[in-house]
């Protein structure tokens, strides 16, 4: 029988993303689907040094297995919360990834138009979660 071996490669690509925004993302309280195609977004604008690009919704479906009426329904969730940003133009709509994340609503509790969708309320306020963030240490910083 035949072993597969993964074996991922720096110079096969990378995404190269602030350890301070990486350590948010961490700790924000996205569900599963939200969580995939935020890493989706930033695959195809960091992933290829870009900060928007245009990203059909389809191709989020097919990179994420997520039924396309989903990923259209959270990525207007996304835009609704601040976490992502959706501009339309002729050539489709551009979204990428808002970095400011003191901006991002998700942690305020809110209800869908269908009053179905209701999403938890973290415990944790933007602050706080930036509170987690590890600082850098200063190259001439003496060491303790």
């Amino acid at each position: 029988m035949e072993s597969f071996k993964a074996n991922p490669q720096l110079e096969n690509g990378y995404i190269r993303i602030a350890n301070e925004l990486f350590g948010v993302l961490k700790r924000c309280p996205f569900n599963g689907a939200e969580f995939r195609i935020l890493i989706v977004i930033m695959e195809k604008t960091y992933g290829w040094r870009k900060k928007k690009d245009v990203i059909p919704l389809s191709q989020i479906s097919n990179s994420t297995g997520i039924n396309l009426r989903y990923v259209k329904k959270i990525v207007k969730r996304l835009v609704q919360e601040g976490v992502i940003f959706k501009e339309e133009s002729p050539r489709g709509n551009f979204l990428s990834v808002n970095k400011n994340y003191y901006s991002w609503r998700l942690w305020i509790s809110h209800v869908s138009s269908n009053q179905k969708d209701i999403r938890p309320v973290s415990i944790q306020t933007p602050l706080e979660v930036a509170n987690f963030i590890p600082k850098p240490v200063a190259e001439n910083a003496p060491s303790k």
